[in-house]
């Protein structure tokens, strides 16, 4: 089975070098590392030709002639590799030495199109903050346990626990996902697109130090209960409404092959976010509308449950 790595990168001299090294470390080398370069200002060019003269695997580099964004540019170099299954990869994180080995096992499964695992959250010198990538978005021994009996879809509209250098995906499987909906990230769309499928796997252990250290161009924030609360209420009513219009990018593309039951789910979270996004100015008139979300119970699957709702009372 030919690997590929998919390396976007972006003024990222400072961190690169690291993720590069993890790479030669891993104990089943990929085929090739496919590079696409966001028009980099700093040294990012510099030390990939300095790692591609040594490196025990091909190496092809490309640089857009314009910025094209975080999105856009995963979804080229993805389309550039020739591996059967493709590892993206931010370019400031560090690589367990298995991670590519343990996230094959799943491929062996030809239903299998999309491989998630964990990541230990680390700070910029790579000290462990204690907690991790799935635990920041509260998915636990229960969710695991969901993707593994068919609902990974499910489980997706309540929350994403899948990041792009936290998982792998076949490539045959890409046309069926491409292209990624302005509104959305690759990852969240990939693992949305292969849950559509039934395809996606995951494996339960932290095979990624992801590096929190505040120059992410996108990522998770590992939340205290603190942090949640103040999260909860001072969340944007045009974030509301935004992830409302991704829900409605999903039942776009993907109505037609969704059972009853995930189209429902589908509506209750846009139901939701609506709702929230679009409370009157009124806290009399807000206080019914508030009821029914919590009555319903789409407060405690789609936002921080009741430390949202009395957000949006007090607001």
């Amino acid at each position: 089975m030919k690997i590929s790595i998919a390396l976007c990168t972006y003024n990222g001299a400072r961190y690169l070098e690291e993720q590069l090294k993890s790479y030669v470390s891993q104990t089943t080398h990929p085929d090739e590392l496919v590079v696409v370069d966001d028009v980099s200002k700093d040294e990012t060019l510099e030390v990939l030709n300095r790692f591609a003269s040594n490196a025990p695997f091909e190496i092809r580099v490309h640089r857009n002639e314009r910025n094209v964004g975080v999105a856009a540019n995963f979804e080229k170099a993805l389309g550039l590799c020739r591996g059967e299954v493709i590892f993206p990869s931010d370019q400031d994180d560090v690589w367990h030495p298995e991670k590519i080995t343990k996230m094959l096992v799943p491929f062996r499964r030809p239903e299998v199109q999309l491989v998630a695992c964990n990541a230990e959250l680390v700070d910029g010198a790579l000290a462990s903050l204690g907690r991790d990538l799935w635990g920041a978005v509260n998915f636990g021994f229960a969710e695991v346990s969901r993707v593994r009996a068919g609902e990974a879809f499910e489980v997706l509209v309540e929350r994403n626990f899948v990041a792009g250098m936290a998982m792998a995906v076949r490539a045959g499987f890409l046309p069926k996902a491409v292209p990624v909906p302005q509104t959305w990230i690759h990852d969240g769309w990939m693992a949305m697109a292969a849950a559509v499928e039934d395809a996606v796997e995951v494996v339960p252990e932290c095979l990624v130090r992801y590096r929190l250290h505040g120059g992410n161009v996108v990522g998770v924030k590992a939340l205290t209960f603190l942090e949640k609360v103040k999260h909860a209420w001072t969340l944007d009513n045009s974030l509301l409404l935004e992830h409302s219009s991704q829900m409605d990018c999903v039942l776009s593309r993907f109505s037609g092959r969704l059972s009853k039951h995930r189209l429902n789910s589908l509506s209750e979270k846009v139901r939701h976010y609506r709702a929230r996004g679009t409370l009157p100015d009124s806290r009399r008139k807000r206080l019914p509308i508030i009821a029914e979300e919590l009555r319903s119970g789409r407060y405690r699957r789609f936002s921080f449950n009741y430390l949202a709702a009395l957000r949006d009372l007090l607001r």
